[in-house]
């Protein structure tokens, strides 16, 4: 059959091979029957239908067509398409096996039917179609490279690697080919065959640095300390910054370095103009999520000294800004972080998670009115992002705006799904703002449901407990959550802050004493709040030296509060 001209351009384009194309010519000057006409009218629909999301509009079309015409291949073809839309993947299957019984020269027909067996989670099958289609076309490569991708999905590493090398040697050994055969071979534990290929690909590439930093990480990860030394040196004899090679070395020469040290030993890659931020930023983000992990202090200096540096390098670019900010934040510099988020933004209004750090950070440092502004700022940019609407409505709260409060989590509650861990602290927001404005009913049927949203995950029992406690709202309650949070993560600051908060509300002292000194052990010093929290504990401990001492840390940290600076300048505590 061949396809009438007027329908052409989506013919063309969606359904049939090369060798179908050539049919269709501007000089063709058959003429059509009107039965013709329309059935390819009809098709036309169905293609349409469901390339508009109407999958289950066109089958009906389509079995209608064949219906009247058994032997058009390309309606089994359409009708195969649709019903794999619709996940019908048995009779999709029986469609296109009858397409490609019809057309046998149309390689779109066997593509589809091995695509539909892989969607039916059966790789093997998918295999033997493109034995099939490279018997008939073996001057293909992306078919044998498809073909490899179906063995070892079928967990037949061994074919997967015999067709690499029946394709490199139709098609000759490439770099590409040759890494995709060791991936495979080291996917499969065949560790000395990897091995034996990685080391054929630096050979043949002696300057792709790529090849060497795989082989020599092979090498430390087996134990072979010299061989990984040696390719370390040669890496670094051509690129003195590469950050693998200078962490791996330093490992290997002094095994329990700390982890302050292997970040040292890469700023020359940071300072340098001819790495790409990116690149730094690749490096430098696992070294920050150690320290936030594990609060290893020999990462301090480094971390301080690489966000001053980067900036230094990148004046222009919102990333490093951004990575700067994010680095003086888990260090504890907020202004400093402040100011480099402020930069990151000028630079690039379009990231939303820069927008979001800053929010976190005006609450640190108790800016409420600054963080409205800034809430209300981003809603114009993100209209849509569901936790500036949170912290619009936390920092309306804490400046007794309780209508306005209100009516931001009523927006936040009406794009929040229960199934979304916002939803609990939503509800819990609710809670105390209804307490504050004296609505006991409503109050009390939020705090149920943040109860009920929260009962799985100690993460969001930690946040409900720690905003009752933070505004001094159903106590006893928060402690009962926060019994069960402690078994779980007895090393979280925040949750022995936030048990310390509420011993010291209650005036348990003694008992608050305890708890806040756990929290200053987890590094909880890193975090005003909690500093300021000892402070309190202190001093009503008996201990207005080192109350001082930790009101002053956190004024030091960049919390501008005024009840804090009354506790500074009088040395004693006021709420």
């Amino acid at each position: 059959m061949k396809y009438i001209q007027i329908f052409g351009f989506i013919c063309i384009f969606h359904l049939v091979g090369s060798a179908q194309i050539e049919t269709i010519s501007t000089k063709d000057t058959t003429t059509y029957s009107e039965q013709e006409v329309k059935g390819e009218e009809r098709l036309i629909n169905a293609i349409s239908l469901r390339l508009t999301g109407k999958s289950k509009d066109a089958i009906p079309i389509l079995k209608g067509l064949i219906k009247e015409n058994k032997s058009e291949s390309v309606y089994y073809y359409e009708l195969a398409r649709a019903l794999f839309v619709e996940k019908d993947y048995d009779n999709a299957q029986l469609n296109a096996k009858k397409a490609t019984i019809l057309d046998k020269e149309n390689l779109f027909y066997p593509i589809f039917e091995a695509q539909i067996y892989e969607a039916q989670k059966n790789p093997l099958m998918a295999a033997e179609i493109y034995e099939q289609i490279i018997a008939n076309h073996p001057r293909v490569e992306e078919y044998y490279i498809k073909l490899s991708r179906l063995y070892s999905d079928a967990g037949m590493p061994d074919k997967s690697i015999e067709t690499i090398d029946r394709m490199m040697s139709l098609f000759g050994e490439s770099e590409e080919n040759l890494f995709r055969k060791f991936q495979i071979q080291l996917n499969a534990e065949k560790t000395e065959d990897a091995l034996s290929t990685l080391r054929h690909l630096v050979n043949i590439a002696p300057d792709n640095l790529f090849y060497k930093e795989r082989l020599a990480g092979a090498y430390q990860y087996m134990g072979r300390k010299n061989d990984a030394l040696n390719l370390y040196k040669e890496i670094l004899a051509i690129d003195p910054n590469n950050a693998r090679a200078n962490v791996a070395m330093t490992e290997l020469n002094s095994p329990q370095s700390p982890e302050g040290l292997k970040l040292t030993s890469i700023i020359g890659l940071v300072s340098s103009n001819n790495v790409s931020i990116d690149q730094k930023v690749n490096e430098i983000i696992p070294f920050l999520d150690k320290y936030i992990q594990l609060g290893d202090t020999s990462l301090i200096t480094p971390l301080n000294k690489i966000s001053e540096i980067l900036v230094s390098t990148h004046p222009n670019e919102a990333k490093a800004w951004a990575l700067s900010g994010d680095i003086r934040l888990h260090l504890g510099n907020y202004p400093q972080a402040l100011q480099a988020y402020n930069h990151s933004i000028e630079l690039n209004k379009t990231v939303y998670s820069i927008y979001d750090q800053k929010l976190l950070l005006l609450n640190y440092l108790k800016k409420y009115d600054e963080m409205k502004i800034f809430a209300n700022q981003t809603l114009d940019i993100f209209p849509n992002k569901l936790n500036v609407y949170i912290n619009l409505a936390y920092a309306q709260i804490k400046t007794d705006e309780i209508s306005n409060a209100l009516s931001t989590l009523q927006n936040a509650e009406l794009m929040a799904s229960d199934s979304q861990p916002q939803a609990a602290i939503i509800a819990v927001l609710f809670t105390i703002a209804h307490s504050i404005a004296k609505n006991k009913e409503e109050s009390e049927k939020y705090l149920l449901k943040a109860e009920s949203l929260s009962t799985n995950n100690t993460d969001l029992k930690s946040q409900v407990a720690g905003l009752l406690t933070e505004f001094g709202i159903k106590l006893s309650f928060a402690r009962k959550i926060m019994d069960q949070v402690v078994i779980y993560r007895p090393n979280d600051p925040f949750v022995n802050a936030t048990v310390a908060t509420i011993e010291f509300k209650d005036k348990n002292y003694t008992s608050a004493l305890k708890w806040v000194e756990e929290a200053i052990k987890d590094n909880g010093l890193r975090y005003p709040s909690i500093a300021e929290l000892a402070g309190d504990v202190f001093f009503m401990s008996k201990n207005a030296v080192k109350a001082l001492e930790y009101w002053n840390l956190a004024k030091e940290m960049g919390v501008q509060d005024s009840t804090l600076d009354k506790k500074i300048a009088t040395k004693s505590y006021l709420q």
